[in-house]
């Protein structure tokens, strides 16, 4: 006797082609990351992203299992890419001239990455601003972020040893100051066109000075004269 085939079950949500997951899990991020930059993420609903995505909002939990899901998706895209970062820049310097050069690139790469992601660096510098910040942003930040940051301090201890930087330097405030750095620039280059009136400090034309000074202004205070 011949076996009756199984029947398949389709796990496409109803109402979108076989083609739309794949594409429309891209969509949903980009507008994800748009909106919760905009409104935070209590303020933001499913329905908004689904909306500013043009898709069915049902594909929300295919891909992602809800909001929470995408929530946490956004947080990682930009955490991915940091650890990416820090994983190919900060390899032991083999002299004080690869030191420098291994900062100068972090320093450069780390702006970039926020400039190329800005709804998405938004979402990390509203959650940092709170002070109560979104549960699912904590486990992120302990997680994921926290990585990248002991990443550059294990860098910068590497580097005192072999006296690139002054053994009366403190590693974890320089590694908190070259992120603060980061994150101010990032922060503040809005308000320095609109409000002050004047060129923006990542503007293409600037943005090489910008991050020679940062570089430069660190490594002047932490290298031996």
């Amino acid at each position: 006797m011949k076996r009756a085939k199984k029947k398949t079950s389709n796990t496409t949500p109803k109402g979108t082609s076989a083609s739309a997951p794949a594409h429309s899990r891209e969509l949903l991020l980009k507008a994800a990351n748009e909106i919760f930059s905009d409104k935070g993420y209590e303020q933001t609903s499913t329905r908004d992203i689904a909306q500013k995505a043009g898709v069915n909002i049902s594909l929300i939990s295919y891909h992602f299992k809800g909001k929470e899901g995408l929530y946490r998706a956004c947080l990682e895209t930009l955490s991915s890419q940091g650890q990416e970062t820090v994983e190919r820049v900060l390899k032991k310097p083999a002299s004080m001239e690869d030191f420098k050069t291994r900062l100068n690139i972090f320093i450069e790469e780390f702006i970039n990455l926020h400039l190329s992601n800005p709804d998405n660096s938004c979402v990390i510098m509203r959650e940092i601003c709170s002070p109560t910040p979104n549960p699912i942003a904590m486990e992120m930040f302990k997680s994921k972020f926290i990585v990248v940051f002991e990443k550059l301090i294990d860098f910068l201890n590497y580097a005192q040893k072999q006296k690139y930087i002054v053994s009366s330097a403190n590693t974890e405030i320089i590694g908190t100051m070259i992120m603060g750095c980061i994150t101010h620039l990032m922060r503040t280059e809005m308000l320095r066109k609109t409000i002050l009136g004047v060129p923006g400090l990542l503007e293409p034309n600037q943005i090489e000075k910008t991050i020679n000074q940062v570089a430069n202004n660190i490594l002047n205070g932490i290298t031996p004269r």
